[in-house]
Formats: C-alpha cells, structure tokens, sequence
C-alpha cells in the first residue's frame, strides 16, 4: 500500500514537471507576443496621428492659386505669397509629420507623401495623383510622377473643392519576436479639404 502511495506521488511529480517544461516555452511566447501587439499599437497611433498632423498644416497652408485675371473668378488667388516655394513649404508639413513621429518606441518614418487624392476614398493611387515624396530627413525622391504644385492647393468660394492628402510611410520592428526581429511595412494617410481662400480672392 505504501508502495503504490509513493509511486503515485512519483508519477505525479514527473507528470507536473513535464507540464511545466512543456508550457514554459508557451507561456513565455504569449507574453512577448502581448508586450510586442502593445508597442505595435502605441506606435501605430503615433503613425496616425502624425499623418493628421501633417494634412492638418498642409490644409492650412494652402497654395498660391492662379494669377490670371481670366480664370480669377472660379479660382483662387491663393492662401501665400507668390514668392513661396513648393519646396518651403512641404518642408514644413514634412518636419511636422516627423516632429510627431519623433516618439515612436520601435518604428521609423521611411517616406511622406503629399498627394492630391483623385478617388473619393482619399487614397493614393500611383500613376494617378499628383504627388510629392520626401524621406523623412526632407529630402525629395524624384521620380517619374506628375507633381503636386501650390498651384492646385487652394480653394475659393466659387471655385471647384480642392483636397490635399498625407501619406506616412513607416516600418515597425518587433522587440521581441521569435526567432528573429520581424519588420512590418506600414502606410497611413489622412486627407483634408483645403482651407477656403477669404482675403486673397476675387
């Protein structure tokens, strides 16, 4: 009787370690798994919200509009200067959508986009929209594509609704995957109507 106590508690035992050893590994991965979904999620907000960002400060911006007297009365003539250049101010829409993408835990600013959305969901259709692509340092990515000049961003009371759109490019590498750091590609996009034109009209 003794006997058969004893191997029951031995049995026991071995079958708890053999348990153990088996949802260790298991355990450990669900936990890493969390902590990494976690980040992903803290930096994916940042991402978003870096992109409303930059759409924000573009929209506000506007362009310089047109300047012929013909076409004056539908358009626009324009939010800035004459003298402003393309250049100065997508540089400022590219610092903001950086400034904000500066907290990003395990993730980076690969390219920014400023676009002018040509379907009506906001998206960026390659080959179709004008478009002006920057690395996230500000330097200009020349390319083949139809440029988005500050010609096409302003808005007037009696003229057509102009939209002007930000794509953020980002990468996310996952602290703690198994077996190897796993590196995600990711695009967000925000998209805004132009500010209308209210003291540089006709």
């Amino acid at each position: 009787m003794l006997r058969a106590i004893v191997g029951r508690l031995r049995d026991s035992r071995g079958q708890a370690i053999t348990e153990l050893a088996l949802l260790t590994p298991l355990a450990m991965l669900l936990a890493l798994g969390s902590y990494d979904v976690s980040i992903f999620i803290s930096d994916k907000v940042i991402a978003v919200s870096s992109a409303r960002h930059g759409v924000r400060l573009a929209s506000e911006l506007g362009g310089i509009g047109v300047t012929s007297p013909a076409s004056a009365k539908a358009n626009c003539r324009g939010t800035l200067a004459s003298s402003t250049t393309l250049s100065s101010i997508d540089t400022q829409i590219v610092k903001n959508v950086t400034s904000v993408a500066a907290t990003l835990n395990y993730a980076a600013i690969d390219e920014v986009d400023i676009y002018r959305p040509s379907g009506t969901d906001g998206q960026y259709i390659a080959g179709t929209d004008h478009v002006n692509k920057y690395k996230a340092d500000g330097t200009a990515i020349v390319g083949s594509w139809t440029a988005y000049p500050l010609s096409e961003r302003c808005q007037a009371p009696q003229g057509s609704e102009a939209e002007i759109g930000v794509r953020v490019l980002w990468h996310f590498t996952a602290p703690d995957a198994i077996p190897t750091k796993a590196t995600i590609n990711i695009v967000e996009y925000a998209v805004e109507k132009e500010n209308l034109c209210t003291t540089n009209c006709t």
